[in-house]
């Protein structure tokens, strides 16, 4: 087997073992840590499954009504198969979601011939809104837990990822707001370059691309109530994302506070957005997790045991659900636009040699 073929595997044990360590240095019962899985409430496990499921759709559903704006003929089902691929493919290959992106991006345009610089803009947006939402979740969060959640150097980082996030959306924010101004500095610098045929090429597929990416943010910005349905769909998967480690907790006995979780949940989940090549970010996540529960009041047992076993909804279940989605569409979709490619390519021809047309 290849090294490239074994780096992924090579990786995912180190992660795994590194998380094996990291257990042993905070002093793990294991006897105790099996009574927690083994005990926990099968029917909230459930629930917790549904809960993620609709965590994912209501994701894609978001893009949905994002896409709809710049391309009318979009269908749902279409839409939902995309974005679970692109979701498979950020757990096999994690590179801060980038993976999924460029899933999302190719899809698209296989199916619908939408332009990359198009879809572009509908996944910035999508990234932009969530982001936004990612922000209000942990101003809640530290607004109804009503004050310090924990000692006063954890609160400092915790306030430190909120800052960092608010800059970050106000950022995205301005660039949209000033998407026309920020598109003419690329092009007159793109015509500046133009110094060699090589470079005149690029630059005029650059200017047709950002005037290309600024129209359809521009069409976004018109269509407010597709961005609104959005936004409002990104708050609702963050409280549905939030709601799931808050139901395993209960399933394993013990009740944390769900404002709490929704100021836990975005900034562990800042850990899977670290692209270190490990699949599914495995013991980095996982160790991000626990220390963020045991830093709002759980048990070791405990945080160790949710974290466990959300991951293994989040992980295994997510995995088998967009896996499947993957092996059995892909080649559906790669074969449908293939076969249109070569019927377009026929009628074309046809009528190039038909002497009639002429």
């Amino acid at each position: 087997m290849a090294k490239r073929q074994l780096a992924p595997i090579i990786a995912l044990v180190g992660g795994v073992v590194l998380f094996l360590l990291f257990l042993m240095i905070i002093g793990i019962n294991p006897t105790e840590l099996a009574r927690r899985i083994s005990g926990a409430s099968k029917t909230l496990l459930a629930v917790a499954i549904i809960v993620d499921t609709f965590y994912i759709l209501t994701y894609a559903l978001a893009w949905f009504f994002i896409v709809k704006a710049i391309e009318p003929h979009v269908r749902l089902q279409d839409i939902v198969v995309i974005v679970l691929i692109g979701w498979f493919g950020d757990m096999i290959v994690p590179a801060a979601f980038v993976t999924g992106e460029a899933i999302r991006l190719f899809l698209l345009k296989r199916m619908y011939g939408v332009e990359y610089s198009r879809a572009a803009a509908t996944i910035v947006v999508h990234r932009l809104l969530s982001a936004v939402a990612f922000a209000l979740f942990v101003g809640l969060g530290l607004a109804f837990t009503g004050g310090p959640l924990v000692g006063n150097g954890e609160l400092k980082h915790i306030m430190f990822f909120l800052v960092l996030s608010i800059v970050a959306v106000v950022l995205g924010l301005l660039l949209v707001a000033k998407i026309d101004r920020v598109a003419a500095i690329l092009i007159r610098l793109s015509e500046k370059a133009r110094k060699s045929k090589v470079v005149r090429l690029l630059s005029r597929d650059l200017e047709t691309s950002v005037k290309s990416f600024v129209d359809s943010v521009n069409v976004l910005k018109s269509n407010k109530a597709m961005i609104l349905a959005g936004f409002a769909l990104l708050v609702i998967q963050w409280g549905l994302g939030v709601a799931v480690p808050y139901i395993v907790f209960d399933a394993v006995g013990h009740h944390m506070s769900y404002w709490k979780l929704a100021v836990a949940f975005p900034i562990y989940g800042l850990a899977d957005n670290v692209p270190i090549g490990i699949p599914v970010n495995a013991g980095v996540l996982d160790a991000a997790m626990v220390s963020m529960f045991m830093l709002l009041g759980a048990p070791r047992e405990v945080a160790v045991s949710v974290t466990l076993l959300t991951r293994a909804i989040t992980v295994a279940y997510e995995g088998i659900l967009t896996g499947l989605v993957t092996i059995l569409v892909t080649p559906r979709i790669i074969g449908e636009a293939d076969t249109l490619d070569r019927v377009k390519g026929m009628l074309w021809r046809r009528q190039a040699y038909n002497p009639r047309a002429t």
